[in-house]
């Protein structure tokens, strides 16, 4: 969940090590660049991206995390002008996987918070 800085070089490394990935974001802008094997990360090449985009799901619904084994949220928190962070985009990542989690999912928070 997340296809950031972090997301997207995580999603391209567990499909070149042969997993079949399920890439959710809901920046639809995002999902149809990895469909098209577009890279917008500079981490991430292109070349790299189209090498195993057929072990690559990219989609904006939470549903389709509903039979993997493991959901990683990467996704951002930076901090407010208070120097706090900010966990709404965590919070709202959360509660979508919280509609679709089942018994045995592994569930990591790849964050800084």
């Amino acid at each position: 969940m997340g296809l950031g800085y972090v997301g997207l070089p995580l999603v391209i490394a567990l499909a070149e090590a042969g997993i079949e990935v399920v890439a959710v974001d809901n920046d639809v802008s995002k999902v149809e660049a990895l469909r098209r094997g577009e890279s917008y990360i500079a981490d991430a090449p292109a070349s790299a991206l189209r090498a195993v985009d057929d072990r690559i799901e990219a989609t904006t619904q939470y549903s389709a995390l509903m039979d993997v084994e493991a959901i990683l949220l990467c996704v951002p928190t930076p901090l407010t002008p208070n120097r706090e962070p900010d966990l709404s985009a965590l919070v709202g990542a959360a509660a979508g996987v919280a509609e679709v989690l089942q018994a045995g999912q592994l569930v990591v928070l790849e964050s800084t918070s």
